[in-house]
């Protein structure tokens, strides 16, 4: 059985008071509940970040379309991973073209999507460049045709979403301060 000691109250130090991200973060808008920025100081703890839906977890997954292309019906199907700017940094997954995501990437930036590696080489098996393209995820979905087109800013590793065995499967990412 894994344990860890707890932490204790005073191993816990908060940043200043809280400012909401002062000028950095819309007071208004989707997410701007949680977006309170306070860092705790763990001891053992290097790097902390969010998602909806860890590595083999179960998570958000369905159909897409490639800004521009020509298909009858979706492009494919990816999943859908909300996250924070420092997701990847914690977890390890490289970034292997473009940028993380970064505090600006809100509800009043435009929108953006990171894909993994295998979704770039399983639909821009062409040589296209994946980082000229915009994605819009949910074709098809009643609902969801409000979810805009989002240009692609980067490309990072593949995981094993779906199991240490599994080969990785296509995913997008998305900041959590874009997903009302």
């Amino acid at each position: 059985q894994l344990t860890r000691p707890g932490a204790t109250e005073g191993q816990l130090q908060t940043s200043p008071p809280c400012t909401k991200g002062g000028d950095q973060v819309a007071a208004q808008g989707p997410g701007n509940d949680w977006r309170c920025v306070v860092s705790w100081h763990v001891p053992g703890v290097e790097a902390a970040a969010s998602s909806l839906g860890l590595p083999l977890q179960d998570r958000a997954a369905g159909p897409f379309d490639i800004v521009g292309r020509q298909n009858e019906g979706p492009t494919g199907d990816a999943a859908f991973v909300p996250t924070s700017p420092d997701y990847f940094q914690t977890l390890r997954i490289p970034v292997l073209v473009g940028r993380r995501f970064e505090a600006r990437d809100d509800e009043a930036s435009p929108p953006v999507v990171i894909i993994n590696e295998a979704m770039a080489e399983r639909y821009w098996n062409d040589g296209s460049n994946p980082l000229q393209e915009r994605i819009r995820f949910g074709t098809g979905i009643p609902g969801a045709s409000d979810e805009p087109a989002r240009q692609i800013v980067g490309i990072v590793g593949s995981i094993r979403q779906d199991g240490i065995t599994a080969d990785p499967a296509p995913a997008m990412y998305v900041p959590h301060g874009q997903v009302s």
